[in-house]
């Protein structure tokens, strides 16, 4: 016997912006960056499918789930900006999304956001919530660059984060900014290297 077991994936991207801060020139060191987050959502997160195809929630279910995503050093090249993103062959862990079939999306929130370069001596940080919706075969994500917020008071200084934002000061859509399989097959002609 031979069961087929389909699942819609919802991608979250999220990129980093190599724009200075307006006056000190803060930027993302150049080097490979680990995003540490946490998702919630006010439905359960599948912890997994079943042999079937069905999905698997433990009791009572889980609606908090720290994610880790990883970077590489290379900055990637769109509408004249420089971009790092995450790459699916990461050392780092990188769990997936699961939610009911039958959702065409599902809200959430991010929160305790931590960016650390892999070089050490800085953390970029945001205190700042932020909602997304994940759909099924879309991408959502969120944009980040770096302010003027700094916080030396401690061996590690902490650089503060923005939403970036185009010319028009709308919050970039980091769906937009690359094509859906970019993580993929990210061409060469549009690396930057360093």
């Amino acid at each position: 016997m031979e069961l087929n077991a389909v699942r819609r994936v919802g991608k979250f991207r999220f990129l980093l912006k190599d724009k200075p801060s307006p006056q000190y020139g803060l930027t993302f060191q150049r080097t490979a960056h680990t995003f540490h987050g946490v998702f919630t959502s006010d439905k359960p997160f599948a912890e997994g499918i079943d042999a079937l195809g069905g999905m698997y929630y433990s009791e009572p279910g889980l609606y908090q789930l720290p994610w880790c995503m990883s970077t590489r050093g290379e900055f990637h090249l769109t509408n004249g900006e420089r971009y790092q993103l995450c790459h699916t062959h990461s050392t780092v862990f990188s769990p997936f999304l699961f939610f009911d079939p039958a959702q065409e999306e599902q809200a959430f929130e991010i929160s305790e956001i931590r960016i650390t370069g892999a070089s050490g001596g800085f953390t970029y940080r945001t205190d700042r919530v932020f909602s997304r919706t994940l759909g099924a075969s879309r991408i959502t994500g969120i944009v980040f660059q770096t302010n003027d917020q700094v916080d030396d008071s401690s061996s590690q200084v902490q650089v503060g984060l923005d939403e970036a934002t185009d010319e028009k000061g709308e919050p970039e859509r980091a769906e937009l900014l690359f094509d859906p399989f970019y993580e993929w097959n990210a061409a060469t002609d549009n690396t930057l290297q360093q």
